[in-house]
């Protein structure tokens, strides 16, 4: 009898044998094939695709490199390539090889997205959304597609773009959590609450084992001050996903929020245990190093917050190293603009220090242009410090420098300590203090009662609450207050009878020195935590700081003094949403003032530890 031949095994076997979930077994017989005819692709393209099933990316990427460099031109397998570039980190040599392979064939859906997400991944957000763009442009009912979309425009801070997008992808897909969650995230941003929490519960209803819709709702709530709603919409992600990173920093976050320091900064290092690389954590982390006073730690932490956010869009490419506290000798430093304009007014401090110490060194500051005229007087007699507004593209209009660091690295470069934080005071000088008293007038107190956001929302007041608690016989109260607050003054004058000095002249977005004019001109400030207390604590002006129950990390805990400004003094609820007796006390200190007791302007100094260590 005739033997029977042994059929030839072929690439539809390889294929059969992949679909089976036999990878090993479909990555031996596309190796055979593939190296029986070297020059066909196919096999080699299932070859990776196998590898790639069981998560061998660096065999992928050691098995095409040689490949490349002979100037492979096959786009799945440029694809493949960059694939597995992204899979092991590397997401900015995965671009470039994504990009490369869109070139080739711009009709390649599955490219576009992929480099979409790595240019997302390295902070490119903008190019992100093209990427996306041209995916929608080839595919337009692929929700994914607008979901990714309105990820990169959320990062580029368009959220109304974001939102159209995130509204295309559920319209596509009816009841997509992760959309449903992602537009949340952006009518937060837009402060528009209610909405973003029905788009939380939304999501959550859609898809109940998605954490993303609770972690969202939990930053929704948080933003109202629901503290302990908060807390447990976390715990419930934990119970769905004990390791989940973002859930454990922000449970992390809200519990600090309640104040249980020691188990916030507990899930702090728990997250970070978990994913090590995620720079959120440890910038978290920071926030409860540094409000209790623990800079040691709390500095290195805070450098994180490059990996985190809107911090991680803003990174401007400076070719300089970066300032680390050494001898300057004669060399010439940058310390560029970042954060807020009271950010900017607490650590412009350090630049007549700096001045000081190294009196060959040429000091450039970047500002915002709303301080630039107050900055530059203040810094008049320090001809070595040159003072420049802010400009968005590194190196435009700047003077050579070589070193530079941002503003709020200078307490670590300096190694500040709590013990050591320089508080010398006034260190701003406006050109004039203006004048608003009256005869009659014993007290000129500015005041200033809100803040925007989530952030702002809950140390905010309203107008009515606090002008009655300070309008007294002789006291004249002047606005601070940012932005248009006619109809609040209108209100409060028709109904309480109490009027509220307000200059016109003064716009204080557009120009902080006429305000600093204003700060310097009354006896005492009164305010919640805002730019004002800032101005007035760099002027060496009384300041009474209204604090919610656990303040931003600067104002630290428990103390009524500050080390950062020895002007100010600190009214801590004594607990959450517990506004009265801070009013209560803030009232009989006032009266006290008034009936010549000048000594309750200023704080009681601390006479406790250094620091609040758990």
């Amino acid at each position: 009898m005739t033997a029977l031949l042994e059929a030839t095994p072929t690439l539809e076997d390889a294929q059969r044998l992949l679909r089976e979930g036999d990878w090993q077994g479909a990555a031996r017989l596309a190796e055979k094939l593939w190296r029986a005819q070297p020059n066909q692709a196919p096999p080699l393209r299932l070859l990776c695709e196998a590898l790639q099933s069981a998560n061998r990316h660096a065999e992928v990427i050691t098995l095409l490199e040689p490949l490349i460099r002979q100037g492979l031109k096959d786009s799945r397998l440029l694809f493949r390539y960059a694939a597995a570039r992204a899979s092991t980190g590397d997401q900015r040599g995965a671009a470039r090889f994504y990009k490369r392979v869109v070139d080739q064939e711009p009709a390649y859906v599955e490219a576009w997205l992929n480099l979409g997400v790595c240019l997302k991944g390295i902070g490119q957000a903008g190019d992100a959304a093209i990427a996306y763009r041209r995916a929608i442009a080839l595919k337009p009912d692929l929700p994914e597609a607008h979901n990714n979309l309105g990820l990169a425009l959320q990062q580029t801070g368009d959220h109304l773009a974001a939102i159209e997008a995130l509204d295309e992808a559920v319209r596509l897909r009816p009841g997509y959590g992760r959309a449903l969650a992602n537009r949340a995230q952006s009518l937060l941003k837009l402060d528009r609450v209610p909405e973003a929490e029905a788009a939380c519960r939304a999501a959550i209803a859609a898809e109940p084992q998605q954490v993303d819709g609770y972690i969202n709702l939990g930053l929704v709530l948080l933003a109202q001050n629901r503290q302990q709603e908060t807390v447990e919409v976390f715990r419930k992600v934990l119970a769905l996903q004990p390791d989940d990173a973002k859930a454990l920093s922000n449970l992390g976050v809200a519990l600090k929020e309640t104040g249980a320091i020691d188990e916030a900064l507990a899930m702090q290092i728990r997250a970070q245990a978990v994913a090590p690389d995620d720079a959120t954590p440890p910038w978290n982390e920071s926030h409860v190093r540094l409000l209790i006073g623990d800079m040691a730690v709390g500095w290195e932490r805070y450098e994180r917050r490059w990996g985190t956010g809107d911090f991680k869009t803003s990174i401007r490419p400076f070719k300089a190293p970066l300032w680390r506290g050494e001898d300057l000798g004669n060399r010439a430093l940058l310390v560029h603009l970042e954060q807020g304009v009271g950010d900017t007014v607490q650590f412009c401090r350090y630049l007549p220090l700096l001045a000081e110490c190294y009196p060959g060194a040429e000091l450039t500051l970047e500002v915002q242009t709303s301080l630039l005229d107050l900055v530059r007087h203040s810094f008049r007699h320090w001809p070595r410090i040159l003072v420049l507004p802010h400009v968005n593209i590194a190196g435009v209009n700047l003077p050579p420098y070589d070193l530079q660091l941002p503003l709020a690295s200078l307490p670590r470069a300096c190694g500040t300590r709590i013990d050591t934080v320089p508080a010398r005071a006034p260190y701003i000088e406006p050109r004039r203090a203006r004048d608003y008293r009256q005869p009659g007038d014993s007290l000129v107190i500015g005041i200033s009662w809100k803040s925007v956001g989530a952030t702002g929302r809950k140390r905010s007041l309203t107008l009515e609450r606090l002008a009655r608690l300070l309008a007294r016989p002789g006291v004249r109260l002047v606005d601070l207050q940012y932005g248009d607050t006619a109809e609040e003054r209108r209100a409060l004058a028709e109904q309480h009878g109490i009027q509220v000095t307000h200059d016109d002249t003064v716009d204080a977005k557009a120009d902080l020195g006429a305000f600093a004019e204003q700060v310097k001109g009354c006896d005492l400030v009164v305010s919640i935590d805002n730019t004002t207390v800032h101005i007035a604590g760099a002027l060496d002006v009384p300041c009474w700081v209204l604090l919610p129950y656990v303040p931003d990390w600067r104002w630290l805990l428990r103390r009524e003094d500050t080390p950062w400004y020895p002007s100010l003094k600190l009214y801590r609820p004594p607990a959450l949403h517990a506004w009265d007796p801070l009013l209560e006390r803030l009232g009989d200190d006032l009266a006290a003032v008034l009936s010549g007791d000048h000594t309750r302007l200023k704080p009681q100094r601390w006479a406790g530890p250094p620091a609040l260590v758990p």
